[in-house]
């Protein structure tokens, strides 16, 4: 079993080549929309109850989908936090700065910098379900505000690629 494993929606199995890679990596897909196959929640929690076995972490992205706002996070959706809070592991936070490199308006890819930022643990030792909005809460407060500075700390968009007509 690998110590890490990201989670992703499934559709991206069949996106070229990143879904055969994420694969290859051991990446968890889930099924977000379909009513037929097991829930989204029901594939990690199978996932969380093989990785935590073997001392293993899940990768989950909070806000569930991709954010198009550069400014500010999406809200935080329940399932990892509930991972958490159900096998009372912490949560790790990771903040990635806003990758301005990359515009899907126009569709131009350039070169760019990410800066990665990891936070302390929230413990969710001894918590309960009844105190899942409260730790949704904290990790988004304190993930926000690592992401507002990480915001400062690279050009913006416009800036970007601004410099690159320069070149």
């Amino acid at each position: 079993m690998r110590d890490v494993a990201a989670v992703s929606k499934k559709e991206l199995l069949f996106v070229f080549p990143f879904g055969f890679v994420a694969y290859l990596a051991g990446v968890i897909f889930i099924s977000r929309l379909s009513k037929s196959s097991k829930s989204g929640q029901q594939t990690i929690e199978e996932a969380a109850d093989q990785h935590f076995k073997d001392n293993g972490k899940l990768l989950i992205f909070p806000e569930g989908t991709r954010n198009k706002n550069p400014n500010k996070l999406l809200p935080f959706r329940k399932g990892a936090f509930r991972v958490a809070i159900k096998y009372q592991v912490p949560i790790y936070p990771l903040v990635y700065s806003p990758f301005y490199f990359i515009d899907m308006e126009h569709k131009r890819f350039g070169f760019g910098k990410i800066t990665i930022k990891a936070l302390e643990p929230i413990q969710t030792k001894g918590k309960t379900m009844e105190e899942l909005d409260q730790v949704i809460q904290e990790t988004h407060k304190v993930m926000s505000e690592a992401y507002n500075d990480l915001r400062t700390e690279n050009p913006s968009k416009e800036e970007y690629f601004e410099s690159l007509k320069k070149k």
